[in-house]
Order: C-alpha cells, then sequence, then structure tokens
C-alpha cells in the first residue's frame, strides 16, 4: 500500500537552518517518522527536491518519499507499507516529472518492487517481482526505466539488470553471475539508453576484493567493463550529458569516456565520500564528511579541477547518504543527523557557489540578487535580506496575479517576515525585489 500524507499545518511549517555559514546554506530540514528514519536517495526535478529511505516502527520498517518545493516546503510525504518490512532503496525523476522508486520489501522469501508515483505522490502502477532485490534506479532521456539489483534462487546470487517502458511494461531482463558478494554501488544512464552500473564484489570469504564499472548496451548486453587503477571500492556513478561516467572512488573522482578510457582523476583523499551527482556542464559535485562530521559537498569542473567546497552547518553529528544538483546548479545532499538521541532524515539544499545569496526560485544561476526567499516558522513567509536598502514585496496567486497591495519598506541585513493575508487554500508565491538585485520568487501552499 501507498499512502499520500499532506502537512497538518494550515500553512506548511518548515524549520531554517539555524547555523548556517555565510550564504552557503539555503535550507536545512529534518524529518523524523517512527523510531529512525533513514534516507536513501535524493533527487532534484526543476528546483524541487525529493527524497526517499525507510523508517523504523518498533519491530516494523516503512518507505517514506518527501518532496520539498525550491524553497524548502513539505509538499507531500507518501508512506510506503506493502509488507511488514519496507526499504526504499532508490529514487529518480524522469524528464516527465513523474518518479520511480525501488522497493524492497517483504520478509523470508525477498520481493522487489517497481513504483511510479505521479508529481503530487500518486500511485500510477506497481510491478513486483520475488526473489529479487532493487538496489538502483535510473530513467532515461525518453522515460524508460532501467534498474540494477540482484535476484536467483540461492540467496540472490545474481547481478539483475532490466528496462521498463514508462508504462511499466517490462522490456529486457538480464542476470549475471558476477562474484560470491556483490553490492551494488551506483547507476545511471546516457542519452543513448545505455546503462552504466558500478559494483563492488569479492569473492567467497572475503579474500580478494575488486570494483568494475560496466557499460550495457540499448538491450541490455555488457558492451565493456573496466577495473579503474589502483581504485578497489567504487562508491557512486553519474552520466554526464556527453555520455561521460563520473565515478567517485574512495580516493578520487575519474572521468570515464563512452570508450571506456580515462580522461582525467581528480583527488579527494583523506575525505569519506558518499555519492556523485553531475550538472547540465558536466560539472560533478561529491558529498562526502570529515572529521567535522558535518555534510559537506566539492565541486569538480568538467576538465577535472576542483572549483570549491562548500559546508552545511547544522548541529549533531551529521552523515551525508546522497547528492544530487538542481536545475539552477544548486546542490543537495540527504543524509542522517544524529542531533537528538534518534536518526533523522537530512536534506540541506547549498547555494550554486559560496558565499553568494540568491534567490530560491526563478533566476539563473550567478545572476545578483538582493534577498532570498526562504520560510519560517508559525505560518509567517520571510527572507534572509542580504543586502540593506528598499524592498518591496508583492504575494501572487498561481497564475502570477499580484493579490492585494505591494508593499514597501527599508530593511537592514537579516530576517524579515511577513504575516500573510487571509489566502485560500492552494498555491501561491511570495515576490521580493531588494535593492540592485531582480525579483526572487519563492512557492508557497496553504491547506485547508
Amino acid at each position: 500500500m501507498i499512502r499520500r500524507l499532506l502537512p497538518v499545518a494550515c500553512i506548511l511549517p518548515v524549520l531554517l537552518a539555524g547555523t548556517a555559514r555565510a550564504d552557503d546554506t539555503l535550507w536545512a530540514r529534518t524529518f523524523l517518522d517512527g523510531d529512525n528514519s533513514l534516507p536513501s536517495t535524493v533527487r532534484c526535478e526543476g528546483s524541487d527536491v525529493y527524497v526517499a529511505g525507510s523508517a523504523t516502527h518498533d519491530t516494523t520498517m516503512r518507505g517514506f518519499v518527501l518532496k520539498y518545493t525550491d524553497i524548502g516546503f513539505l509538499e507531500w510525504q507518501v508512506t510506503i507499507d506493502f509488507d511488514r518490512f519496507d526499504m526504499v532503496m532508490a529514487l529518480d525523476v524522469g524528464p516527465d516529472g513523474n518518479l520511480v522508486i525501488g522497493v524492497d520489501a517483504g520478509t523470508g522469501t525477498p520481493v522487489a518492487r517497481l513504483c511510479k508515483l505521479g508529481s503530487f505522490g500518486d500511485t500510477l502502477w506497481t510491478r513486483s517481482y520475488s526473489g529479487a532485490a532493487i538496489d538502483k534506479v535510473a530513467v532515461g532521456a525518453d522515460n524508460s526505466i532501467y534498474t540494477v539489483g540482484v535476484r536467483g534462487p540461492s540467496g540472490l546470487d545474481s547481478v539483475w539488470v532490466a528496462k521498463h517502458t514508462s508504462a511499466g511494461t517490462l522490456v529486457w531482463s538480464r542476470t549475471y553471475l558476477m562474484a560470491a558478494t556483490q553490492l551494488i554501488r551506483g547507476l545511471d544512464v546516457d542519452a543513448q539508453g545505455q546503462p552504466y552500473a558500478a559494483f563492488l564484489l569479492a569473492t567467497a570469504g572475503g579474500d580478494r576484493e575488486w570494483s568494475p564499472l560496466v557499460k550495457f548496451s540499448t538491450t541490455g548486453e555488457t558492451l565493456w567493463a573496466r577495473t579503474l587503477a589502483g581504485v578497489s571500492n567504487m562508491l557512486g556513478v553519474a552520466v554526464d550529458p556527453g555520455g561521460n561516467a563520473l565515478v567517485l572512488t574512495s580516493g578520487s573522482v575519474r572521468k570515464i569516456r563512452p570508450d571506456g578510457s580515462q580522461a582525467w582523476s581528480a583527488g579527494v583523499s583523506g575525505q569519506l565520500g558518499f555519492d556523485i551527482a553531475v550538472d547540465d556542464q558536466g560539472g560533478s559535485y561529491v558529498g562526502y564528511t570529515d572529521w567535522s562530521q558535518d555534510f559537506k559537498v566539492k565541486k569538480i569542473s568538467a576538465s577535472g579541477q576542483a572549483e570549491w567546497v562548500m559546508r552545511g552547518w547544522h548541529p549533531g553529528q551529521d552523515l551525508p547518504q546522497s547528492v544530487a544538483v538542481d536545475e539552477l546548479r544548486r546542490p543537495v545532499l540527504a543524509g542522517i543527523s544524529t542531533e537528538s538521541s534518534l536518526m533523522q532524515a537530512l536534506t540541506i539544499k547549498f547555494a550554486s557557489v559560496p558565499g553568494v545569496a540568491e534567490p530560491e526560485a526563478g533566476r539563473s544561476p550567478g545572476s545578483p540578487s538582493g534577498c532570498l526567499v526562504t520560510v519560517s516558522r508559525g505560518g509567517m513567509l520571510g527572507w534572509r535580506v542580504a543586502r540593506p536598502g528598499d524592498h518591496e514585496y508583492r504575494v501572487l496567486d498561481a497564475a502570477g496575479r499580484q493579490v492585494g497591495p505591494a508593499r514597501r519598506a527599508r530593511l537592514d541585513a537579516g530576517p524579515a517576515a511577513l504575516i500573510l493575508p487571509p489566502l485560500s487554500a492552494g498555491a501561491w508565491f511570495i515576490e521580493v525585489r531588494g535593492p540592485g538585485g531582480p525579483a526572487a520568487r519563492g512557492r508557497f501552499v496553504v491547506l485547508d
């Protein structure tokens, strides 16, 4: 069963990151359902953010999928509750704006479920496979769905690669016996529909480990497999617009050309990396932590040069699990926060470059702005003023029409807030124009 839940507050309340450094962190949100909430994957669609994972409830486990808007509103929550024990292992968003999740469910005989959700969290279809597990999901340019996992009668002993249409029809399914132990580290697909998968393999007893990158054809046949020199553990893979694979290892990022040759290697030594994402220009983003136990993200250019590092300040010891990047090249990290005695799902969205205030939505990267639309507690909308001076703000309806008069004020740097006028249920926008900068617009939702 998949249940869609909406927040119960009149206006969706979320928490601001209280310890952001400079303007690097746009927002931080924690989520807790049950005893512990463990995120597995974060993905972006436009500027919106989707997080998937699993939450423990005494002796059971339920999956969850969250949608945060571009300014950090929790717009909806979906609960995955097929069996006593459900883990959402993978998530991706297609060009059609719909979500695909991989769920490992059941006790005893393993059951893998592939589910497609609409942009509002509604269930479009579900496919079930007994004796299997889905570890990674990727959606292609034509909305075809690719999965990689394990299956087989003897303890899930074969790698399983499959392709489904957007409507859920199985196109092909391939199994490969690669090793005694098979862990899937990453999956992505190029514009031609050719999947790349990263593995960690081991012999029986674990006396030998190796980590190949495998490229499959559009029909699921193996085109090539590469083990990288000096690499014993791949951690993730992302494919850039040119069909190159950016591979995160335990000590580096490697760029692998479509023919399997290596273009460059960039070091990430001394950092505990967890995942990698790529933007529309071929820049890669590594989510990692170090001795600080904070979320950190490192950007590496398309040519292999380190550009910057940003740190997401948040109380407690935090462990990132997944990284994504939105259409404005703003990275998002999701992982575990131990701020309290329980493990919570922490999501942090960063600016596109360190130390520069940006609007939350509707703007091209790198453009100047005097303010940053955010959200505050208590049913009030707010923004963080980066440049003091005269400001104008307006409330707009979903069609972009102004509601009520525009308001003007001279503001100092720091937080500012607006008490909302009476509004009917639905989607609305707050638009703020600061001195010397274009307007920044953020979306919010009012519920019955």
